[in-house]
């Protein structure tokens, strides 16, 4: 009998901001949003923005006290930029595994069939490691047996369920027992809320008791393509909504109009996403993109 496939999920911390603070590292440690193609909504938050109630797909307007008061640096997006450096963390990825799948701009599964021998929990420890110094941008990692739980175990990783070293390994099942009792069942990707009838039938199976019908629920509502049984196809962005926040591309918040760089960002092809991006910016490049000016209160550095 084949050994059962490894899988890990690589995503990038509050992607978005990220990127604008590989370039600008004065807005680390400060709350940092990035707008929708209108400078309507946010679409990206750092970890202080959301500290302070900001929502994902929020319109900036109903916020502006705020922004003023505790002076948050609100940027326009720059997709060129977004899809370069998503780019560069592709290439960083594929010295890890032979077997990589680029799930969305700031999302790749790594297929680790055959690693089993290794330390998985180090290995994911090196490869954030790695990504971190090549490329700036920060990432937590998810390891399990399917896709579905590999999402689930990368929400742990970012949520700390576990530890807070950024990396979760759900190969055992003290720890996927834990997991899968404290993580609702509508925030798993591939099932969500939707079919509601789905959902029901895994929060029953979860609430029996059994860690090993509660496993073998969540396992089997998606398969490792995330679509659920019922036909469904699980949601462009996520069951957890991109970091739980959600942050990325594909959210624009009601509200707020934007074109293909965040709504068809999600699960397309880095190259695809990047090409569109250099031709909205009419092909100049990243250091060329326009830059709309930004919307509060902060003038946007020139270079």
């Amino acid at each position: 009998m084949a050994p059962p496939r490894v899988y890990g999920l690589v995503d990038c911390n509050n992607f978005y901001v990220s990127c604008e603070r590989v370039f600008d590292p004065r807005l680390e440690g400060v709350p940092v949003g990035v707008l929708s193609n209108n400078d309507g909504c946010f679409v990206a938050r750092s970890a202080e923005l959301k500290a302070l109630g900001v929502k994902m797909g929020q319109p900036l307007f109903e916020v502006r006290d705020l922004v003023r008061k505790h002076r948050v640096r609100v940027l326009s997006s720059n997709y060129s930029l977004y899809g370069d450096l998503s780019a560069r963390v592709t290439d960083c990825l594929r010295g890890f595994t032979p077997r990589l799948e680029v799930y969305s701009i700031d999302e790749s599964f790594l297929d680790l069939s055959g690693f089993e021998g290794r330390d998985l929990q180090a290995y994911a420890a090196e490869i954030r490691s790695t990504v971190r110094r090549w490329t700036g941008i920060p990432t937590c990692v998810g390891i399990a047996v399917t896709k579905t739980l590999a999402k689930l175990a990368n929400h742990a990783a970012k949520k700390t369920l576990l530890d807070d070293s950024g990396v979760c390994d759900l190969g055992g099942e003290s720890e996927r027992e834990h997991v899968l009792r404290v993580v609702p069942v509508e925030n798993v990707w591939g099932i969500g809320r939707r079919p509601p009838d789905l959902a029901r039938r895994v929060r029953h199976v979860q609430g029996r008791g059994d860690p090993d019908r509660a496993g073998a629920g969540v396992q089997g509502a998606a398969g490792p393509a995330g679509r659920c049984r019922s036909g469904a196809r699980r949601p462009a962005h996520g069951g957890y909504g991109r970091d739980q926040q959600p942050d990325g591309p594909g959210h624009a918040g009601a509200g707020g109009h934007h074109g293909p760089g965040v709504a068809d960002a999600a699960g397309q092809p880095v190259a695809q996403l990047h090409d569109g991006a250099g031709r909205r910016a009419g092909g100049a490049g990243v250091r060329g993109a326009v830059r709309n000016p930004t919307v509060a209160t902060v003038t946007r550095p020139s270079s």
